[in-house]
């Protein structure tokens, strides 16, 4: 059921402190058109996976929950787990029963539409902060709306060089859990970078 998308950027993770920070390898084809789960690294583990890519967003979904949950095949790309609708009350138990945190779900168009690229984590935001210091090839300034996981607040930068603790110059925008952004209004496809923290 899974669908690779040729060379894909990898990104590279170092915890410090309570902190894990990313910075992706050398540009590779883009991702548009997909539905990726890309799962962030941590303690003792120099590099992140590659991301899984799958032709739709129900493919996603139950690659996250591990099969637990099975969304029709017309359905949109939402729910995410992030909400309150019952799809999303039982993504959300089946991501915590596969040991997989929802950091954020980065969306293509505004209104949670179109392609998706979805940041995981084996524990949520409420001990560590994460950063993915350049977006995935592909994803660069092409973000139009976000969901945060349940504890983290999704911070989208329009600069590259974000870290756990340190945002990069320029502008930015947040996206706390359960009120997290449709749009992104002056920040629409201009996400460089981002951050994941305590919300």
């Amino acid at each position: 059921m899974k669908l690779t998308v040729a060379r894909l950027g990898v990104g590279v993770g170092v915890l410090i402190a309570g902190e894990v920070a990313l910075a992706p390898s050398a540009a590779a084809e883009g991702t548009n058109g997909t539905h990726c789960v890309q799962q962030v690294t941590g303690p003792g583990v120099a590099v992140a996976p590659a991301p899984h890519c799958f032709s739709t967003y129900p493919q996603a979904v139950a690659y996250l929950t591990g099969g637990r949950v099975q969304l029709r095949s017309t359905l949109a790309a939402e729910p995410d787990g992030s909400g309150t609708s019952p799809e999303d009350v039982q993504i959300a138990a089946a991501e915590a029963a596969n040991s997989v945190y929802v950091l954020s779900t980065e969306y293509q168009n505004s209104g949670y539409g179109g392609s998706t690229y979805t940041f995981t984590w084996s524990s949520d935001c409420t001990s560590l902060n994460y950063a993915w210091s350049s977006m995935p090839s592909g994803w660069n300034n092409d973000i139009s709306s976000s969901h945060a996981g349940a504890t983290c607040n999704a911070i989208h930068y329009d600069s590259s060089g974000a870290t756990p603790n340190t945002a990069p110059a320029g502008a930015s925008i947040q996206c706390p859990a359960f009120t997290s952004c449709s749009s992104l209004g002056t920040m629409n496809d201009k996400t460089s970078s981002m951050r994941w923290v305590h919300r």
